[in-house]
């Protein structure tokens, strides 16, 4: 980065930046002896580390360190070092009222980085600093090799950088060779850096980078650090095997006798992952002998951590050899992935969610949108294959919507910004109408599931059984949400494995593809109720099978039928309503096809009144053109009816024009008709649209309009009007003539 640095702010969002970043060693604390030497010594310390900071040029943007921890900025490498050299040299000469000085460890580590709005930095820069002074000790600087070749001209002689040599961060990125700040007055001898390769380890290198997660592998790290058995599971593709790698990493200086990674998706049964086991921790199962018995005496009383990846398709098998090691071993930890839980006597499950999204209401700044774990995954394997790919205005709201449409899913979303490399955002949103056929082409390294999402979803659908498999299909008709009720009226299936379901048989299978992480849960559903959901690459994979096995026609019939039968088309609460509005929708859309014109009204007219017509005008309008198709130019009540309810979308959409033109056709033709309880409707709509205005030209209409409504019997109608009649004398101050009105509304209502 160009220009000098202000506090607070860098002239430019995006540039290289170096960073210190620093903390007091939390293994070598001894002044930490009373309550107030500690807050004596902390606000000590970060006086110093200020004073060294500004007098060299730094800045520190925000503090957005874990714990303790101060960062701060540079726009030279030098002077980060220097800023560094100053301040141990500082913290040595202090006087600390317990005698012992203050160990604070650094790193200092250049790279590109984006300002945040708030003043914080994000990126793999800082992430990686942060890596480098995990492995320092107290009263140490360390130096990345990027940083030393920037710096070492402009240092002066008097400052060394010793090599301590090539190290494996936390990350398991590319290995760091690393250096030490030394000189007069500093010390120079500490005990083996904290990396990676200071304990016994055979977790792998990674090639790519690991975007965010950071809260989550905290989480996971400290799950693992205070449980002896703990599961990661989730769906495919969620990402469980790389987190489950970085929280290894993380906690590794926990285990001494080492940290031990076990690949199981080859593996076929009990002896070859004991074999699997074995080999990673250099033992051997002997003909004859048990895997478990063979295992505990190579274990025995060590200190290890084992992380076996990928158990679903044997969990039997590791479950019981899990058990029976954890017995054996009192030393032992395990820490597994699957996509179900093992059901281990102690055994922690932890579900991996998706990676963080934007809100898909909200349009985000593109500074913003960028902080998303979900949308920097896609930037940064977007660029990997186009390397001028850029986050900006035009490409952000595509990126958001591809993120959001592929549920977060790092697989999903890794395999779709590969599709850049021939396809612009525009047409990989648009080709996610049918995701199964884009999303292909993953590594040819990778295990065959992880190369196409289809695979991926098929590893986990080969391992229901067929009632389990037979649910998931029909599950796929259900647009967004559903509850337990709606799902047992689709499930019905002719097939004998499922002749006779009862609503808690179907909750038993919802369960078992929960814990299978194929269907998501939401405890607390609108009205308190559970509501279901399919990842969208899920219920496309399902409805795919259903097409394939000729069951779509009889499972829509009986999705339409559900939603359509119900009391006034939906149910009751604004929220249950909202909750089913795609469903319902989905439901009138197939209804249009298979009904009479007649009576696709009988069930549109409900469903029109109970939705909220400003959050689905879009396809409401869709919905009524298509009624209005099949019902013919010809007036007819039914055709008054369904104008009326298109007045009242423009109405709420604040079309008033159209709303308007609407009412006046609805009423010619319910006036020609002689139908008064379309005549009072019309009315009704007219004179609620000029209350808006004109409360004066409304009471004509709104009068009008009650005197058809009772008429017919309309109550409802008759009431709603009086009511409105009512307010609009209100407004004119005409509070006798608001009485009365509200005085027959009462009267209505008493009969």
């Amino acid at each position: 980065m160009t220009g000098a640095l202000e506090p607070g702010a860098f002239s430019l969002p995006i540039g290289t930046v170096t960073f210190l970043l620093a903390d007091i060693d939390g293994s070598e604390r001894h002044w930490q002896r009373t309550p107030d030497a500690m807050v004596l010594a902390t606000s000590r310390v970060d006086a110093i580390l200020d004073a060294a900071i500004s007098s060299h040029g730094g800045v520190r943007p925000l503090e957005q360190g874990d714990g303790d921890s101060l960062v701060a900025a540079f726009s030279r490498a030098s002077d980060a070092v220097l800023a560094a050299r100053a301040a141990q040299a500082a913290l040595l000469d202090e006087p600390w009222p317990t005698g012992e000085p203050v160990r604070v460890r650094m790193a200092v580590h250049t790279g590109d980085t984006t300002l945040r709005d708030d003043g914080s930095h994000m990126g793999p820069t800082i992430i990686r600093t942060a890596r480098l002074r995990a492995i320092a000790h107290g009263g140490q600087v360390l130096i990345s090799t990027v940083t030393r070749d920037l710096a070492v001209d402009q240092l002066g002689s008097d400052v060394e950088l010793v090599a301590l040599g090539t190290h494996r961060l936390k990350d398991l990125a590319r290995p760091e060779d690393v250096w030490q700040l030394a000189g007069p007055a500093l010390p120079s001898e500490f005990p083996p850096l904290r990396s990676l390769d200071s304990v016994p380890n055979n977790l792998p290198l990674q090639l790519s980078t690991f975007i965010g997660r950071l809260d989550e592998i905290a989480t996971v790290a400290t799950l693992v650090r205070g449980n002896r058995l703990v599961t990661i599971t989730g769906a495919g593709g969620v990402g469980k095997t790389r987190l489950s790698q970085q929280a290894a990493a993380e906690v590794s200086e926990t285990f001494p006798d080492g940290t031990w990674w076990v690949e199981l998706a080859s593996v076929s049964d009990a002896l070859a992952v004991g074999l699997a086991i074995a080999e990673a921790i250099g033992g051997r199962v002997p003909s004859g002998v048990t895997p478990a018995v063979a295992l505990a005496g190579t274990v025995a009383g060590r200190g290890m951590l084992l992380v076996l990846d990928n158990c679903e398709h044997v969990v039997a098998d590791v479950a019981r050899l899990v058990d029976d090691l954890l017995r054996a071993c009192p030393n032992l930890s395990i820490l597994t992935t699957s996509r179900i839980a093992l059901e281990v006597p102690g055994e922690l499950t932890w579900r991996v969610p998706a990676l963080s999204l934007p809100s898909p209401e909200a349009r985000v700044p593109i500074d913003v949108l960028g902080q998303y774990d979900a949308v920097r995954l896609f930037v940064e394997r977007a660029k990997q294959v186009r390397p001028n790919f850029a986050l900006d205005d035009s490409t952000g709201p595509l990126i958001a919507d591809i993120c959001h449409r592929l549920d977060g899913i790092p697989l999903a979303l890794e395999l779709a910004a590969a599709r850049c490399r021939s396809l612009s955002p525009a047409q990989i949103r648009e080709g996610l109408n049918d995701s199964l056929r884009l999303l292909t082409g993953g590594a040819r390294t990778v295990l065959p599931r992880q190369q196409t999402l289809a695979a991926s979803i098929d590893w986990s659908y080969s391992l229901l059984s067929e009632a389990d498999r037979g649910l998931l299909r029909r599950l796929s008709v259900f647009v967004g949400g559903f509850g337990l009720d709606a799902a047992a009226a689709i499930a019905d299936d002719p097939a004998p494995e499922r002749a006779g379901l009862t609503s808690l048989d179907v909750l038993d299978g919802l369960d078992r593809l929960v814990e299978q992480s194929l269907v998501a849960i939401d405890l607390d559903g609108p009205g308190g109720s559970s509501r279901y959901r399919l990842l969208e690459t899920v219920r496309q994979y399902a409805r795919r099978k259903l097409d394939e096995l000729g069951e779509t026609d009889a499972v829509i019939d009986a999705h339409c039928d559900y939603y359509l039968r119900r009391p006034a088309g939906l149910g009751s609460g604004h929220a249950v309503v909202l909750a089913d509005a795609d469903n319902v929708l989905a439901a009138l859309h197939r209804a249009v096809r298979v009904y009479s014109g007649p009576e696709y009204v009988e069930f549109l007219i409900p469903v029109l009144s109970a939705l909220t017509p400003t959050e689905r005008s879009v396809q409401l309008d869709a919905l009524i053109e298509e009624c209005l198709r099949h019902l013919g130019p010809a007036p007819s009540i039914e055709h008054a009816r369904v104008v009326l309810a298109r007045g009242r979308v423009h109405l709420f959409a604040g079309r008033i024009a159209e709303m308007s033109a609407d009412a006046n056709a609805a009423l010619e033709m319910a006036e020609q008709l002689g139908d008064d309880a379309a005549t009072g409707c019309a009315l009704n709509l007219l004179g609620s649209a000029s209350m808006m205005t004109e409360p004066a030209q409304a009471i004509p209409l709104l009068e009008r309009g009650v005197a058809h409504s009772l008429a017919a019997e309309d109550w409802m109608m008759a009431i709603t009007t009086y009511g409105d009649i009512g307010f609009a004398h209100a407004a004119q101050r005409q509070l006798e003539r608001a009485t009365e009105a509200f005085d027959a509304l009462d009267e209505i209502e008493r009969d």
